[in-house]
């Protein structure tokens, strides 16, 4: 058997342990002491030797351990997962809880808008009407670029199906009539002219789809283009205003002789759009604006 105390082999009828001097309690057997089967394992060392020095002797004692510095260290890891667990809990009950007042009206979610900006070409804010003063405000913006955007590529030419303008430069029973289908004939030599005295400041032309369908682009090609002298003795249109999906931009384009790109921020849903001239480039012979083409993407 084993000294209960130390640790010592002794056999099962010493009273006293020869190692350390210590009384056997009545009732421990060969296999068990306190508890424990000391056949199986060794018992688990508490005590340990330690010599004391006096002025006439020198003596050699049991001691706990624990008290010269061999007590177990307490493992600090398990306080921290339990922190963390209980701060990822508060979290999550605080998101429910808001999320909960939210879908119950208690809570309202921020409203932010966000404008995006075209580099290299103009932006012109168009109209939206806000129904609700806690709704943000839908506002489509549209730019303007003399260089073909890349978004035309993803996007669909719509079927025009007419066109009326308010003025024309002749009669249909003219041989130089210029009327409003001459914008939207994919011909470069014809052109619509507004044909009224003056810088035709308030005509307009409008362009009618075969059905309402989704429009973001127009490809618009300004002036007479049958050649750059016709160019230059027609007035160009320098500002018109677009009116698109219940929308309006006011739009500045340049005195060249190119292709003008105009792209709506979003798309809107129309069966017609209308450009009404507000000032033109004066031209050097006629007092009659012409815009040549008129292409619509959506």
């Amino acid at each position: 058997m084993f000294c209960p105390y130390c640790g010592e082999t002794m056999e099962a009828t010493e009273v006293y342990c020869p190692n350390c001097g210590q009384r056997i309690p009545s009732g421990a057997s060969e296999k068990t002491a306190g508890g424990f089967d000391y056949e199986q394992t060794a018992p688990p060392v508490s005590v340990g030797r330690y010599t004391f020095y006096g002025d006439d002797e020198e003596r050699e004692e049991l001691v706990p351990l624990a008290e010269h510095g061999h007590a177990a260290k307490k493992s600090p890891v398990l306080p921290v997962i339990l922190t963390i667990c209980a701060v990822v809990s508060a979290a999550c009950i605080i998101l429910l809880v808001g999320h909960a007042l939210q879908a119950n009206g208690v809570l309202r979610p921020s409203l932010e808008t966000t404008s995006s900006v075209t580099s290299g070409a103009e932006s012109v804010p168009g109209t939206a009407d806000v129904s609700k003063p806690e709704e943000a405000a839908n506002v489509v913006t549209a730019t303007i670029s003399t260089k073909r955007p890349q978004l035309l590529l993803s996007l669909f030419p719509r079927e025009i199906a007419n066109a009326e303008a308010s003025s024309s430069f002749g009669t249909p029973a003219d041989d130089f009539y210029h009327g409003p289908a001459f914008a939207v004939d994919g011909d470069e030599s014809t052109s619509w002219q507004e044909g009224v005295p003056g810088g035709g400041k308030g005509e307009w032309i409008t362009v009618h789809l075969t059905k309402e369908r989704k429009v973001q682009a127009l490809a618009l090609k300004l002036g007479n283009w049958r050649d750059e002298e016709a160019y230059k003795a027609n007035h160009r249109p320098h500002v018109m205003t677009l009116k698109v999906g219940g929308q309006e931009f006011l739009l500045n384009f340049k005195d060249v002789m190119k292709e003008h790109y105009v792209v709506l921020s979003e798309p809107v849903r129309a069966d017609s759009l209308t450009l009404v001239l507000e000032k033109r480039y004066k031209g050097t012979e006629t007092t009659d604006n012409c815009i040549t083409e008129i292409a619509v993407y959506g």
